[in-house]
């Protein structure tokens, strides 16, 4: 190939003299309109391979973009708001008061991933790196198990689901309605979102569950869990929530003095 190519260059170097002596320009003319259009038709090309791929990157782009961010909970049927914000990161601490069977206790829950801890007046658990531990600290007695071998998939699990919108809680939209929230004093009516599991139906546990909105905001989550004949009713009042994580929260503690049951 590179001899054909060397020789029709000798002959085209060679020919355009002889055919200039002879008075015609026709195959100078020619040459260059081929060279031109070759030109003409790579800068194309090239033209349409970038934009191609200007085309493809905006399309991924767009694609992430148009995630609903609270996809992965299940909960891209709520309005955007500040506590679905920070809950969707998969990263916060709140505190809350939390209500059930005739009793009200401040507790405070965080999470980092697949990692979570959880606090209130008598008990503390901890779910770090797949060492699951829970502290009675009335009875100074805790428990202990160790599940480290889900623990690496729980956190690939929760990464790619914030990542592609994969509704890993098993959320599924009911109704949105207006109404007082069960078991409260409060006898005011605020809009709210229900959801259902279906999943966990189908393995015999029925849970309803409702987010209530107040200035824009969720204020409370009501759920009532049924197993069997056994029912109950708890209410969530929000009382903060942040992204900022106290340095310490996950840390487990020393269990001195405790008794392992």
């Amino acid at each position: 190939m590179k001899k054909k190519i060397i020789t029709l260059a000798a002959i085209f170097a060679i020919g355009a003299p002889v055919l200039a002596a002879c008075g015609s320009t026709t195959g100078s003319t020619q040459t260059e309109t081929t060279s031109a259009s070759q030109t003409e038709s790579t800068t194309t090309a090239e033209t349409t391979t970038a934009a191609d791929t200007t085309t493809s990157a905006a399309a991924t782009s767009t694609a992430a973009s148009d995630m609903q961010p609270y996809a992965w909970l299940g909960l891209q049927d709520m309005p955007k708001c500040n506590y679905l914000d920070i809950l969707s990161t998969g990263k916060y601490i709140k505190t809350v008061d939390y209500s059930a069977m005739g009793i009200t206790v401040e507790q405070t829950e965080a999470q980092d991933g697949a990692n979570t801890f959880k606090k209130n007046p008598s008990t503390v658990s901890y779910s770090i790196d797949g060492k699951v531990l829970s502290i009675n600290e009335a009875s100074k007695i805790y428990m202990e198990y160790d599940m480290e071998s889900l623990a690496e998939t729980a956190k690939e699990t929760y990464e790619a689901a914030m990542k592609d919108g994969t509704n890993i809680i098993g959320r599924a939209f009911v109704e949105k309605n207006k109404g007082t929230i069960p078991g409260s004093d409060d006898t005011t009516e605020y809009e709210y979102y229900e959801y259902n599991y279906p999943d966990a139906e189908e393995a015999g546990t029925s849970t309803t569950e409702r987010f209530y909105m107040k200035d824009g905001d969720v204020y409370a989550v009501w759920q009532k869990v049924k197993l069997g004949e056994s029912e109950v009713e708890s209410v969530e009042t929000i009382k903060s929530i942040s992204g900022d994580i106290p340095a310490g929260t996950f840390d487990l503690p020393d269990l001195s003095g405790y008794q392992k049951y």
